[in-house]
């Protein structure tokens, strides 16, 4: 199986001196920790290679880590892969393709860590396959509160939902001076988490709910 998976992959394990780096410092920093806790634990261990899976994550997240990776390797002692499961271009994406992707990668010989999924709904889904394997899973964009509870092998970058509806509460409130207000939300993990949190974070300021209302943006 193992092997399987491996014919499906991509590596970027060498260096890309035409790509650019985005500018996104929580992503940076986020990874760099991650990266240097990881290969300080491979030392202790005297592994000779470390692989870092990504599970659908964007290429600014594959830059950024490969940026961090290449401005100190050569002290880690060990040799650094970047490897992303492929999908066949006539498969759709969707959520089995998400579970699929996790189950493959936890299978990779000399993994070390997986960057990804894009949102909360793939990230909740397959949190439970990184923990069931031992392996962090690192989670750049995805803000839901309930990942926090996935497993001690799950780790969050972003804001989570709370921290966002305080941030927009604060700017209703204080900036547009609104006293009532209408939310509409996207209908999917990250919408919902997200409406919830904004509603009470308005009704604690005092701000009057009008309505709720939920679309699909995807339809």
């Amino acid at each position: 199986m193992r092997e399987a998976a491996s014919s499906h992959s991509v590596d970027w394990s060498r260096d890309d001196p035409s790509s650019a780096l985005p500018a996104n410092l929580l992503l940076r920093v986020g990874l760099f920790i991650m990266l240097a806790s990881l290969l300080a634990s491979l030392g202790c261990r005297k592994q000779s290679t470390a692989v870092i899976g990504f599970a659908r994550a964007g290429p600014s997240m594959r830059q950024i880590a490969q940026e961090e990776v290449r401005s100190w390797k050569e002290a880690a002692g060990v040799e650094i892969r970047f490897i992303e499961i492929s999908r066949p271009d006539n498969l759709p994406q969707g959520l089995e393709d998400d579970i699929e992707r996790a189950s493959a990668l936890v299978k990779l010989p000399d993994l070390v860590a997986v960057v990804g999924h894009e949102d909360s709904r793939a990230s909740l889904l397959t949190a439970p396959i990184y923990n069931e394997a031992g392996i962090p899973h690192i989670i750049p964009t995805a803000t839901s509160r309930q990942l926090k509870g996935s497993g001690e092998w799950t780790f969050m970058l972003a804001p989570d939902e709370e921290a966002e509806a305080a941030f927009i509460a604060l700017f209703v409130s204080d900036h547009l001076r609104a006293r009532a207000v209408t939310v509409f939300y996207q209908t999917d993990e990250y919408g919902t988490g997200l409406r919830s949190a904004i509603v009470a974070a308005l009704e604690g300021r005092g701000i009057r709910m009008i309505d709720q209302v939920s679309f699909d943006w995807m339809g």
